[in-house]
């Protein structure tokens, strides 16, 4: 009788077995077999139930909606996934996608800070992005130094341009903290390897020049020779004379051309009027500019003007210089 009853558990035990490998297999099938047919954007709103989620599944065609493959997802212990704006693409399975799901990869987006961008140009920039939070209370550059806790007196010059990738809900703020973060770590490092030659006597001095070497920069090679020409004047106690400065302390005046009563014009950054650098940065440098304004070339160049092709002439002298301007730009007039 014992072995009747064993014999009867031992079968029971297999047959529950084979049911259960059976079930596992059907709806593992299921769970990998079907594919998505196209790339779709999916978002999955915080509290979102696991139950609509797999409903949203079955109606993309990659699995049955039935409460019994829901118990199967529960017993496998794969039911948790994260809320979030998810990238689906087309070839997923079922499987592929509740994995990322699972794991929070989330969609991402991306945003370029160009080499060269003032402070203004890059708030435009980053409100305009309807994927973006904007929580900046005002986007001046006095106001944002505050708001980044930012040492000086403006935020100009201490973002780093750079592509910057984020989330949906990510706040405009949160960028911001990055590329000031970035542009730290550039400055910090430039500043610790800075040449014997550089004539700037703080870091921040060295982020304003390198901001002026961008803004002057046609072919990126240049970089230590336009700083070479710069630190030279700065050392000799000549101004510096660049336009971009000029251009900057007009703000909203600029409409495309200099004129010489813009030369002569007293403000703050108007290089041509004050001697030294200006107050603050004029736009935000890249690297090689960060670090060609503590490392200069090594030509005693005082002056360059503009060839028309994006690179300059360099001269010694104010004769050759003439000469220069005369062949390049003003062609024999």
């Amino acid at each position: 009788m014992t072995k009747k009853i064993l014999l009867g558990f031992v079968l029971s035990s297999l047959l529950v077995m084979v049911s259960a490998l059976v079930v596992d297999s059907h709806w593992q099938s299921q769970w990998a077999d079907n594919t998505l047919a196209e790339d779709r954007v999916y978002n999955i709103a915080a509290g979102r139930s696991q139950r609509a989620i797999l409903s949203d599944l079955s109606t993309m065609g990659l699995i049955p909606e039935s409460i019994w493959f829901q118990r199967w997802i529960n017993f496998k212990g794969i039911d948790s996934v994260q809320s979030g704006e998810y990238q689906l693409n087309a070839g997923e399975s079922a499987e592929q996608i509740w994995s990322r799901l699972a794991i929070g990869d989330v969609k991402r987006y991306q945003i370029t800070i160009i080499e060269g961008m003032s402070i203004r140009e890059i708030m435009v920039l980053l409100q305009s992005q309807d994927t973006l939070i904007d929580d900046i209370t005002g986007g001046s550059p006095t106001e944002l130094a505050q708001q980044l806790n930012i040492d000086t007196a403006s935020a100009e010059g201490w973002l780093a341009p750079s592509t910057y990738y984020y989330h949906r809900g990510d706040s405009v703020l949160s960028v911001l903290r990055r590329a000031k973060s970035l542009m730290n770590q550039w400055l910090s490092d430039a500043w610790e390897n800075r040449s014997d030659r550089a004539a700037v006597t703080t870091a921040y001095e060295a982020l304003i020049l390198a901001s002026i070497i961008e803004k002057e920069t046609g072919v990126a090679a240049e970089r230590p020779e336009i700083s070479a020409v710069f630190t030279s004047r700065l050392n000799l106690g000549m101004r510096l004379q660049t336009d971009p400065t000029v251009i900057y302390g007009m703000g909203d005046r600029f409409d495309g051309d200099i004129r010489r009563r813009d030369l002569r014009e007293a403000t703050p950054w108007n290089t041509y009027v004050i001697r030294g650098l200006p107050p603050t940065p004029i736009a935000s440098p890249s690297r090689e500019a960060v670090i060609a304004a503590v490392n200069p070339g090594d030509g005693d160049y005082l002056y360059f003007v503009a060839k028309g092709d994006g690179s300059h002439y360099f001269s010694r002298t104010l004769e050759e210089h003439n000469k220069a301007v005369r062949e390049y730009q003003l062609k024999g007039r």
